[in-house]
């Protein structure tokens, strides 16, 4: 039953692209007037929106216009954290739930995240914030290889280069300094071991919800996120340790009344914070923690959005994975098939774009063209059966030399 306090209520979702689109129908699904503000693009959210906005999410002004005139209850977003500054601006001009411009600027900033880490005692890379090239050859040095450089305000796995060979720092730098905009950038020490990570909720100054996730990585220039999983059996094992670096992530930004999404690597028995976002996961996290604990979860960033107590069931429910669909080349998409039979075990098997539209080799995390999801009794059975069923699924792309599949 929705409950009373929510239905008629104007929230506005920053983001139509197609990882907004679960967050605008349960929105709607709640009985909310739903606005949805993006820059202008063929995002599928627009359409599913009460009343659309074509601004750009990185305009605070502009955001902040819509949320006085609209007279907004609550605002949010989710898998993207380029609206994040926006969405802080304007829950401290209206007095609003929500992450704080102060925290956001930390949060999606790698080098304001860094320092405020290192000052909270949170266990992480060591690092160093250069200018150019000269300083960069400094703090290789230093750290040792290999090192990590990385754009400081950039999203989605963009501008972030491993470099193992001295020589590769040069080129390594001008990848980074394409799509980075602040004055800086970063060196960071290059820490081996298990990709993983977790999904957290702020709400009233505490922890509220805590969840440990399993990683699938794609390894190119940087290691970008392609799949995960629940249960995570490592993370729970390691529950305190993750508990302990998260709170103090949590402390270091300032951040409450959102949720919060964590990179970690495992090495040596102790969980290492890469980064940490005041927004839910992307890559079908939402959907695993709503699976996997008998919750929306989408639901309740809503909720904490409109001021109301988030609710988390027991993470008691189905083994459940992710995996992204990806091309292996740019060009326009011929077809695509699923050729698996109908069963229980499948949650969604869906495409983001229909043929004749472009897609690209995926590098980074928008480069997706869809996703599978599947869940069972145990998770070994649920990542065979994801295998099988990624095999089952056919998608032909164009280029130059014509149809591939």
């Amino acid at each position: 039953m929705i409950p009373e306090p929510v239905s008629g209520k104007t929230v506005l979702i920053l983001g139509a692209g197609i990882y907004q689109v679960p967050l605008i129908r349960q929105a709607r699904a709640m009985g909310l007037r739903v606005l949805v503000a993006s820059r202008p693009g063929p995002y599928p959210g627009f359409e599913l929106a009460d009343q659309p906005f074509y601004v750009d999410t990185t305009d605070a002004d502009a955001v902040l216009d819509i949320a006085q005139r609209e007279k907004i209850a609550g605002i949010c977003t989710t898998g993207t954290d380029v609206a994040l500054t926006a969405l802080g601006r304007v829950a401290d001009e209206l007095h609003l739930p929500g992450p704080s411009a102060a925290a956001a600027s930390i949060a999606t900033n790698k080098w304001l995240m860094r320092q405020a880490g290192r000052q909270a005692g949170v266990r992480m890379p060591d690092f160093r914030g250069v200018r150019n090239s000269a300083e960069a050859r400094r703090a290789l040095k230093e750290l040792g290889l290999p090192v990590m450089v990385k754009a400081v305000d950039s999203s989605g796995s963009r501008g972030i280069v491993k470099v193992t060979r001295p020589e590769d720092l040069d080129a390594a730098i001008e990848k980074v300094l394409a799509v980075n905009r602040y004055e800086r950038f970063l060196v960071e020490q290059f820490i081996e071991g298990m990709d993983c990570g977790a999904e957290a909720f702020v709400h009233r100054g505490r922890l509220a919800f805590l969840l440990p996730t399993g990683c699938m990585v794609f390894r190119g220039d940087a290691t970008v996120p392609i799949g995960h999983y629940l249960p995570f059996p490592e993370g729970l094992t390691l529950l305190a340790d993750v508990r302990e670096q998260v709170e103090r992530c949590v402390r270091a930004a300032g951040l409450d009344s959102c949720a919060m999404n964590f990179d970690f690597i495992l090495s040596d028995g102790r969980i290492h914070v890469i980064e940490f976002g005041a927004r839910a996961g992307a890559t079908g996290l939402p959907e695993l923690v709503s699976l996997h604990c008998g919750t929306n979860y989408y639901e309740q960033i809503l909720r904490a959005a409109l001021g109301l107590e988030p609710r988390f069931g027991p993470a008691t429910g189905p083994s459940c994975a992710v995996h992204l669909l990806l091309s292996d080349r740019d060009g326009p998409l011929v077809e695509w098939r699923d050729l698996n039979p109908p069963d229980a075990h499948t949650v969604d098997i869906s495409f983001d774009c229909r043929p004749g539209e472009p897609v690209r080799r995926f590098r980074v995390g928008p480069d997706r063209i869809g996703q599978i999801i599947v869940k069972g009794n145990a998770l070994s059975k649920v990542l065979a059966d994801l295998e099988t069923k990624k095999k089952n699924i056919r998608i032909v792309v164009a280029d130059e030399t014509g149809p591939a599949a």
